[in-house]
């Protein structure tokens, strides 16, 4: 149920009873402390507040209603001296999982996560791909602090956005490349070129071989449609393979590859190609020098970093609400266990909880 839809019912209600109901008045019979706080507020800040207050209340003001004699007598005294019946109130009960739903559960989880947060991130990206879809062609993100920050659900978040914005999944093509072995851009064009059907013609000839994937991209690239390709590395390479490795990968690769596609982006309504590279930890400063962070400084032919957070426990409390349907005190309750219990919202930590502790919430 809407989380103000019960408190405007009661509001409505009482004003249907009676030609008017003073939202002072109203705050005093259901919640004298909210009444207190907003004495001397304009209409809507009171609304606001007590929405407020409705919100994080919300099991409290449920049982409060349906049994409003015993909870709230200065309502039923109000009710009664004005000779109104007693009104019904409805509850909609939380109906049991039927068997064999606890595994679908589970499953789902998987496709909520994601919904906790990395608002922040997404903004970032939406406001380039935006403003600058008709000067590149492509673009180069960097996710730091991947596993212990779930960047795979970022990248799942975007996924699902530029489908929907395409509106067709067809148009979306996800490209996974993944690097644990040998961090070379080799391993890297080796990786892309299974998806392109563009396989090495001669061993570690690098150049060559970035050379032949540029054009391959070039002759595959559709206007209409957008490539997002996410490279996973791992953590177990030395600060110097790494920045090897991002120096290469930016001069043997990319901005040649940019700079055949500058034409392109004037003739296309989006940017077609997204690279993210997914890196388990924050990689050394030197490579990070090779990266910008803010918007206005953002070009096609550099890396934008794109920082991962914590998660915040009102965002946990917000979720557990909100995506799986928790009651307001259980879910706040359980939002302060997992946020304290994961160094303070480490999205790794909190999954892990998370899993352990959900099943015995499956009759929500």
């Amino acid at each position: 149920m809407d989380k103000l839809k019960i408190i405007r019912e009661a509001y409505f209600l009482l004003n249907n009873l009676f030609d008017e109901v003073e939202l002072d008045t109203f705050c005093l019979l259901f919640f004298p402390t909210v009444h207190k706080k907003s004495q001397g507020q304009k209409k809507n800040a009171k609304l606001n507040q007590l929405f407020e207050y409705c919100r994080l209340n919300l099991p409290e003001l449920f049982k409060a209603m349906y049994d409003y004699e015993n909870e709230m007598p200065e309502l039923a005294k109000f009710l009664k001296d004005n000779g109104v019946p007693k009104p019904k109130f409805e509850i909609q009960q939380p109906q049991p999982r039927a068997p064999g739903e606890r595994d679908r559960f589970l499953t789902d989880l998987d496709g909520k996560f994601p919904e906790i947060n990395f608002e922040q991130p997404l903004e970032q990206l939406e406001t380039i791909l935006k403003k600058y879809k008709t000067k590149a062609a492509a673009a180069l993100f960097l996710l730091p602090e991947c596993t212990d920050k779930k960047g795979e659900w970022l990248v799942k978040r975007l996924q699902k956005k530029l489908i929907d914005h395409l509106h067709h999944e067809a148009k979306v093509r996800h490209i996974p490349v993944d690097i644990y072995d040998s961090l070379t851009l080799f391993n890297l064009l080796k990786g892309l070129g299974s998806h392109l059907n563009c396989p090495p013609t001669h061993p570690n000839d690098v150049s060559s071989y970035a050379k032949a994937m540029i054009e391959v991209m070039h002759k595959s690239l559709e206007l209409d449609k957008v490539v997002l390709c996410e490279v996973n590395i791992a953590s177990t390479f030395s600060e110097e393979e790494m920045f090897s490795f991002f120096n290469s990968f930016l001069q043997e690769f990319w901005q040649p590859l940019i700079s055949k596609w500058s034409a392109i982006a004037t003739e296309s309504s989006m940017i077609n190609w997204i690279v993210i590279l997914a890196v388990d930890e924050t990689p050394p400063e030197p490579c990070l020098l090779l990266c910008c962070d803010s918007i206005a400084q953002f070009s096609s032919e550099k890396i934008f970093r794109l920082p991962l957070t914590n998660w915040s426990k009102e965002e946990i409390w917000d979720w557990l609400q909100i995506s799986l349907g928790l009651p307001t005190l259980e879910s706040k309750k359980l939002a302060e266990e997992i946020y304290q219990g994961s160094r303070k919202g480490e999205p790794l930590k909190v999954e892990t909880i998370l899993r352990k502790r959900l099943p015995q919430y499956m009759s929500y």
